[in-house]
C-alpha cells in the first residue's frame, strides 16, 4: 500500500519589499530561524498544496548551471553537497540541526534569487514568500510561494503564520511544487549532458507551478525556476506562425491555395486548444502530424520537421503558445447579402479597429479603414465603389 502520509520538515516565510516601477532595490527580509508548526502554518501548507489541483502546468528545469535561479541553489546546497545530503530516513534526527541549517540557507538563497528576478521586472511587486520543505510518501518537496503583503493577511513582524482565513487562489501570486527526488535524477542525467546540451528523452515534469497576473508574473516566475516550457512564449509562437506561412505561401500556391488556408486553420485550432488548456505543445508530436497527413495525394511536399530546420528560424520543440500572438495571426471571415455573396476576410486583430460596425440612425454600416493611398487604388481599381456612385475620384486624389 502506497505511503502518502505527509510530513512537513522545514518551513520558513521571509519577505521581499517592492513596489511596481520602484527605483530604490530594497533588500529583502530573511528570518533568522525556522518556523514552529503551528495550526495556522498547517493550514497555510495545505491551502497552498490544495491550489495546485486547479493549475494545469507542469514543467521540469531548462538548466541547472544559471545563477539566480532554484534549481542552481538546490543543485549547489543539496545535490552536490554530499555532507548536508537532506535525509528522508530517521537517521537525520541525529544531526537535526545540521540539517535545519540547510534548509534555511537554501530558503534565504531562493528568496534572493526571487528577489533578484523581481526587481528584473519593473512592473513587479514584492510580498510574503512561504518556503515548504515536506516529505509525501517516500518523496521530498518543495514548496515556494509569493503571496500578496495587504492588511488581510496576518503575518507578524518576524514572519510567523497567524492567521490565513484570508488568503485565497487570487492573493497567491506566484506558487511552484518541485518534487526534489525527480529533480535530482534530472540533474544527474544532466551532468552526463554538459552545457546543458539537448537531451535525448524528455524527463519527468516534477514541477508543478501557478500564477495569476498571468502578463507581469510569467515573465519572472519562469525564469526564476528556470521553467523548460514556458507557457505563453510570444517569440516561439511567432515563429511558428512565420514558418508554417512561409510553408504554405512555397507549397500551398495556385490550385492549393484553398487547401493550404484549410491546413492554417487546422493548425491555429490545434494551437489554440492548448493555450486555453495552458499546456505546453510538442511540435513533433502535436503539430507534425496534422501537416504532414494533410499532404494532398502526388503533391511534392516536404515534412514540415525538415522544412523547419531548412528555415533555420529558431523554434522550441516544446512552449506554450501565447494567444494574443496567436489570434493575431488568425483570419476571420465575414458573408453578408442575400445570396451572401459580399464576403470581407481579414485578421482577427484588426477586428474592432480597421473593421468595424458603425450605427446611422436605424442602419448599421460595416466600415473599414482605408488610407488615402488604398483609397486612390480602390477607385482605380474598382470604378463605382467611390462615393455618391461615381466611376471617378471627384476629390482628385
Amino acid at each position: 500500500m502506497k505511503n502518502n502520509d505527509i510530513n512537513i520538515l522545514a518551513s520558513i516565510i521571509h519577505k521581499i519589499d517592492k513596489k511596481a516601477h520602484s527605483t530604490n532595490e530594497v533588500d529583502p527580509t530573511l528570518r533568522e530561524n525556522l518556523h514552529e508548526q503551528t495550526e495556522a502554518l498547517t493550514k497555510l501548507f495545505k491551502l497552498l498544496d490544495d491550489s495546485f489541483r486547479k493549475g494545469k502546468k507542469h514543467s521540469f528545469c531548462k538548466s541547472f548551471n544559471e545563477e539566480n535561479t532554484v534549481s542552481y541553489w538546490v543543485k549547489e546546497k543539496i545535490f552536490n553537497n554530499p555532507t548536508q545530503t537532506i535525509s528522508k530516513t530517521d537517521e537525520c534526527n541525529k544531526r537535526n540541526v545540521d540539517v535545519k541549517s540547510v534548509y534555511l540557507d537554501l530558503s534565504k538563497r531562493i528568496t534572493s534569487a526571487l528577489h533578484y528576478h523581481l526587481y528584473k521586472q519593473q512592473a513587479s511587486t514584492g510580498g510574503n514568500v512561504p518556503i515548504i520543505f515536506y516529505t509525501k510518501g517516500d518523496n521530498l518537496f518543495l514548496i515556494i510561494a509569493l503571496v500578496k503583503s495587504t492588511e488581510k493577511i496576518d503575518i507578524d513582524e518576524n514572519g510567523h503564520v497567524i492567521d490565513v482565513t484570508t488568503i485565497d487562489d487570487e492573493t497567491i501570486k506566484f506558487a511552484a511544487r518541485i518534487n526534489l527526488d525527480e529533480m535530482r535524477s534530472h540533474s544527474n542525467t544532466k551532468n552526463a549532458s554538459p552545457n546543458d546540451q539537448a537531451e535525448t528523452e524528455t524527463p519527468n515534469a516534477y514541477i508543478h507551478w501557478l500564477q495569476h497576473n498571468k502578463d507581469i508574473v510569467q515573465t519572472y516566475a519562469q525564469d526564476f525556476i528556470p521553467i523548460a516550457e514556458k507557457l505563453n512564449s510570444s517569440k516561439n509562437t511567432k515563429a511558428l506562425i512565420s514558418v508554417l506561412n512561409s510553408f504554405i505561401e512555397h507549397h500551398y500556391s495556385g490550385t492549393l491555395e484553398e487547401q493550404g488556408e484549410q491546413l492554417k486553420d487546422r493548425v491555429y485550432k490545434k494551437l489554440l486548444e492548448f493555450t486555453e488548456a495552458e499546456n505546453s505543445i510538442h511540435l513533433i508530436q502535436d503539430v507534425d502530424p496534422i501537416i504532414d497527413s494533410f499532404k494532398p495525394q502526388g503533391a511534392e511536399i516536404p515534412r514540415f520537421q525538415a522544412y523547419r530546420e531548412d528555415t533555420a528560424i529558431p523554434i522550441d520543440d516544446s512552449f506554450g503558445p501565447d494567444k494574443t500572438s496567436l489570434r493575431g495571426a488568425i483570419k476571420f471571415n465575414i458573408t453578408l447579402g442575400e445570396k451572401k455573396d459580399i464576403k470581407v476576410t481579414a485578421l482577427r486583430k484588426y477586428l474592432g479597429r480597421d473593421v468595424k460596425i458603425l450605427q446611422t440612425g436605424d442602419s448599421y454600416i460595416l466600415s473599414i479603414a482605408l488610407s488615402g493611398e488604398e483609397r486612390t487604388k480602390l477607385i482605380k481599381e474598382h470604378p463605382g465603389i467611390s462615393p455618391n456612385g461615381s466611376d471617378t475620384d471627384k476629390s482628385g486624389s
